[in-house]
């Protein structure tokens, strides 16, 4: 009996550390998916930017021809669009560049958010 309570903790042991060592490939799997995924945001997040920058022009020029504002009072509301979008665009891909950083630099499976996947593995031996 007790030879076969050794062998069977031996065996749940050994289980439990292949499953270990399989999330830890699946983490960093995980990060450089996320990795991918930023990138692609970064691109989203500047075509999106420049579209709302050619609708505030649109919508500038419309006014222009309208006569509701002058010639040089639209063009420094171009400005003004432009250097926000611009700065817009900056900052949010600075953000996104920081948390590619931070997940290149911890490649063994640092999640940078707090989603929970719902997977644990519990194993206690007596109380």
């Amino acid at each position: 009996m007790q030879t076969i309570t050794k062998y069977l903790v031996l065996l749940i042991l050994s289980l439990s550390l292949t499953q270990a060592h399989a999330q830890e490939e699946t983490k960093s799997t995980n990060n450089k998916q996320k990795i991918e995924n930023l990138q692609s945001v970064k691109q989203t997040i500047k075509n999106k930017e420049r579209e709302l920058l050619k609708v505030k022009v649109e919508a500038i020029n419309i006014r222009l021809d309208k006569g509701e504002i002058s010639q040089k009072e639209a063009e420094n509301l171009k400005k003004e669009a432009a250097k926000k979008h611009a700065l817009n665009i900056e900052n949010k891909i600075a953000i996104i560049d920081n948390k590619i950083a931070l997940l290149e630099r911890n490649k063994n499976g640092y999640i940078y958010n707090t989603d929970d996947d719902g997977e644990r593995v519990l194993l206690r031996i007596g109380s």
